[in-house]
């Protein structure tokens, strides 16, 4: 979600605009008393306090227009019949294409995909960007849905990587199909491998080193 849907960030920057605000009302108060002990109209008090819901306004306005929207594009993944595997072994394969792949939690050679609950960011990214959520579960019947939930604040950059990601987890399970929340409609992983550039686009936005 966007910074300023965060509420502790929330909380942050208000107690920072009133802090500046309360330091404006003060100045400002005190130049007005020293302007009208000096004979001038004692209406600059009124100045003086207006200015300060003025700059608390102006500051929270100020960053909500710097604020950067954010999408949110959802898949599916579904697998007739579960085998378990190695978190490690997926994220070696998405760091394959061009990725440099941060976990968290982050896994050990003891992570199973089994039930796994993990966000994955490229870790040459600003946080800003955003992350994928992924989630498996896995049926009695031996079926598992899987769910990725990419977050971008640049132009698709976790959706193209959340596509790879897909792509990777089929490399380990064989019949894996997925569906994108826009259509839901259900397709082979192999046919979404067939789509996906040799080298993810996005990369092009990170930092070379």
């Amino acid at each position: 979600m966007g910074t300023l849907n965060n509420p502790a960030y929330r909380t942050g920057l208000n107690r920072f605009a009133l802090t500046v605000a309360a330091i404006v009302l003060v100045i400002g108060l005190g130049m007005a008393w020293v302007r009208v002990d000096a004979g001038d109209p004692v209406w600059l008090f009124g100045v003086a306090v207006a200015f300060a819901p003025l700059t608390y306004v102006f500051l929270i306005r100020n960053r909500e227009e710097r604020e950067v929207p954010t999408s949110i594009r959802a898949y599916t993944v579904f697998v007739p019949q579960f085998k378990d595997g190695s978190l490690a072994d997926v994220i070696r394969r998405v760091q394959d294409a061009g990725y440099r792949v941060e976990a968290t939690p982050a896994p050990t050679a003891d992570t199973k995909l089994r039930n796994c609950q993990v966000r994955l960011r490229d870790r040459r990214a600003l946080p800003s960007f955003g992350d994928i959520a992924i989630s498996f579960n896995v049926h009695d019947n031996g079926a598992m849905l899987g769910y990725l939930e990419a977050t971008d604040s640049e132009p698709g950059f976790y959706d193209e990587m959340a596509q790879f990601v897909i792509v990777a987890l089929a490399e380990h399970f064989d019949g894996l199909e997925f569906s994108h929340s826009a259509t839901n409609e259900r397709r082979p992983a192999s046919a979404l491998r067939d789509e996906l550039p040799a080298t993810p686009y996005g990369l092009g936005l990170l930092p070379s080193s």
